[in-house]
């Protein structure tokens, strides 16, 4: 499944919610890093990325979010995840990213930590 992106934007919050849908190989992961540095430009320095309906994600991918995470902690703000499917969790905790990020349940938690 090629990897969809949605963004909500919140602009009281300064921040945008980016859902993602799919799987992140290294072509994908191009994209989102383009697709996040354009959110990180229009303003919204809080991101919240609900990775609930991605099913793999590849090394680039998580490079991507380490990236974005030190972007939007440069630009004043932050980079929260949405708990991802098991196998995705599975990656991060045995990459110790689970460390790195913010991960929370529900993207109405993530949103209320902002």
């Amino acid at each position: 499944m090629q990897m969809q992106v949605e963004v909500q934007n919140l602009a009281e919050k300064k921040a945008c919610v980016v859902s993602l849908h799919g799987q992140i190989h290294l072509l994908e992961a191009k994209e989102l890093e383009q697709r996040l540095e354009d959110v990180l430009h229009t303003g919204c320095t809080h991101l919240v990325l609900d990775m609930t309906d991605v099913s793999f994600i590849a090394s680039d991918g998580l490079g991507v979010l380490i990236k974005t995470r030190g972007d939007a902690r440069r630009a004043g703000g932050a980079l929260r995840i949405v708990e991802p499917p098991e196998p995705v969790l599975g990656v991060f905790r045995t990459t110790r990213l689970t460390k790195l990020f913010d991960i929370h349940p529900s993207r109405e938690e993530a949103v209320a930590k902002l």
